[in-house]
């Protein structure tokens, strides 16, 4: 079987890219590849392409910083009110590789090293990405007590749930259903509980409509 570097470079230069460009492929196109083709077979239970869900991930987490074209002061305001940026939409887009598909964490550093990037793999995905991997020997609460530890982790985890709410991507809504979205709820408010990101979104909001008013 290929490397999945090497059939991640394959798809790039197939859509276009030329091989000495590849250097320049961003870290989100990178794991946007590396997800897309690691979930390439896989079908949400309603028919829906599974890469649907991270991607549906991805572009709520982009809506609220980046919903016309990032302010000037969009990196400021996050980091005044402590919201992750580095990192999220990787994490978001990769989070259930390793987890749902045949590829490892050394897989997809692999990816990240032969785009020279390797140096932000190390930095801001490494860490939350196995965290967020759920080991599914352990229970929920133990997979999240260590989450809870990492904020970038934390965060996607709490775009995943939300996401994971949607009761029309399901076919039934049976007791089965109802005690999974209580979890997910429950994900949500062990997180927010930590990190406060509902509260520190809603500030950001207000933050960056006074620096702009201001301007």
């Amino acid at each position: 079987m290929a490397k999945l570097k090497e059939v991640i470079k394959e798809r790039l230069i197939a859509l276009g890219r030329k091989e000495e460009d590849l250097k320049n492929v961003s870290e989100k196109e990178i794991a946007y590849q590396i997800a897309n083709y690691a979930h390439r077979n896989q079908y949400r239970v309603d028919g829906e392409k599974y890469i649907e869900h991270p991607l549906s991930m991805a572009k709520n987490y982009l809506k609220i910083f980046y919903e016309n074209s990032e302010s000037p002061y969009t990196s400021e305001a996050m980091k005044d009110n402590g919201i992750p940026k580095l990192g999220v939409v990787e994490v978001i887009l990769l989070h259930d590789v390793v987890e749902d598909t045949e590829y490892t964490l050394d897989d997809i550093k692999e990816v990240y090293e032969a785009f020279d990037a390797g140096w932000f793999y190390n930095e801001f995905i490494s860490r939350p990405l196995k965290l967020i991997t759920h080991n599914k020997e352990e229970s929920n609460d133990v997979y999240m007590d260590k989450l809870l530890d990492d904020p970038v982790a934390s965060l996607a985890k709490m775009f995943d749930s939300m996401d994971n709410l949607n009761v029309f991507s399901l076919t039934k809504f049976g007791d089965w259903e109802y005690e999974r979205a209580k979890r997910y709820l429950n994900n949500i408010k062990r997180i927010n509980d930590r990190y406060h990101y509902v509260e520190k979104i809603n500030a950001y909001r207000e933050d960056i409509g006074a620096k702009e008013k201001r301007a």
